[in-house]
């Protein structure tokens, strides 16, 4: 986890696998914001978000389609939404 230079909001870092950073246009890292000042809630955010990425990546070492995971509608996607999140 990071937190912006601005101190405001806390940010999941995921690193890509060797093997399949091909498929993420050769990128280390993948960074999404956590839409919280929160660590407690950043860091359960973080988890989830890294359990969610750790199956994609996965798949296409399974057999499965070989499907980057798209930067935007996932499981934190409906965070910013929850009435109980500020953002």
């Amino acid at each position: 986890m990071a937190r912006s230079r601005h101190r405001t909001n806390w940010y999941a870092r995921i690193v890509i696998p060797h093997d399949l950073r091909y498929a993420y246009a050769q990128r280390r890292e993948i960074r999404k914001t956590l839409y919280t000042p929160c660590k407690v809630t950043a860091r359960r955010r973080a988890m989830l978000l890294w359990l969610a990425y750790q199956q994609v990546f996965e798949s296409p070492r399974n057999g499965h389609a070989e499907e980057a995971l798209p930067l935007t509608g996932m499981p934190w996607s409906h965070w910013r939404l929850h009435p109980l999140v500020k953002g």
